[in-house]
This record gives structure tokens, C-alpha cells and sequence, in this order.
């Protein structure tokens, strides 16, 4: 499935609005807060592929599981970013 930005932008701003409509106009008004949110989301799901990569790979060594969770993080963090944030 291929994700398009302004799909992505779209279900922000949908969110937005169902926390409150302010917040969603605000977010539709003003595209750099709206871009900095979704960079908030591409960090956050980072972070759980860096927790989930670390659970998983355990086993073979804290030291291995810690080096592969930061990579794998970093890697899909970058290709996030560029395909939905910064896509122009």
C-alpha cells in the first residue's frame, strides 16, 4: 500500500479535529505546525520500532539488540520523513 502525503496530512488533521475542531482548523491554517506534527508522529513511531526491534532481537545480546534497534529506527525514521514530511 502506498501512502500519500496528503493522505497522511488528511488523517492529521482529522485527528486534530476530533480532539477538538480548533485545534483541527488551527492545523489546517498553519501548514508548518501541520508538517511539524507529523515529523512528532514519524518520531514516535521510531521509537516503537526501536523498542520492538530491541524486544526481538534480545536474545542475541543486549549489546546487538540495542545496535539493531537504532539502526532499524533510524533507517525507517529517514524513509518516513522523506517520503511523508518533507515531500514536496
Amino acid at each position: 500500500m502506498k501512502i500519500e502525503k496528503d493522505m497522511f496530512d488528511r488523517a492529521l488533521i482529522k485527528l486534530a479535529y476530533q480532539i477538538h475542531p480548533e485545534i483541527g482548523r488551527f492545523f489546517r491554517e498553519h501548514s508548518t505546525l501541520l508538517q511539524f506534527g507529523e515529523f512528532c508522529l514519524v518520531g514516535a513511531f521510531g521509537v516503537l520500532v526501536n523498542f520492538v526491534v530491541f524486544t526481538v532481537t534480545l536474545p542475541l545480546g543486549v549489546y546487538l539488540a540495542w545496535f539493531l534497534g537504532i539502526l532499524v529506527a533510524t533507517i525507517s525514521n529517514f524513509i518516513l520523513n522523506k517520503k511523508l514530511v518533507f515531500k514536496e
